[in-house]
């Protein structure tokens, strides 16, 4: 994910996690969803995520 202050080498890409998200949410009932990362000040990851988590929390 972009803007990580601590990134594992060879993690997967926003993507890649997106379409991740997205196959959990699509298997059945979903309680709740977690995001939790150290982010790099001014990388601008909070507006990423903040936009993935909006994209994800929509009703189906």
């Amino acid at each position: 994910m972009p803007g990580l202050l601590f990134p594992a080498p060879g993690g997967p890409r926003l993507p890649a996690f997106t379409a991740a998200v997205r196959d959990v949410l699509a298997g059945g009932s979903v309680a709740a969803v977690g995001f939790a990362c150290t982010w790099r000040p001014g990388s601008g990851a909070d507006r990423i995520l903040a936009d993935l988590t909006r994209e994800v929390a929509a009703p189906r």
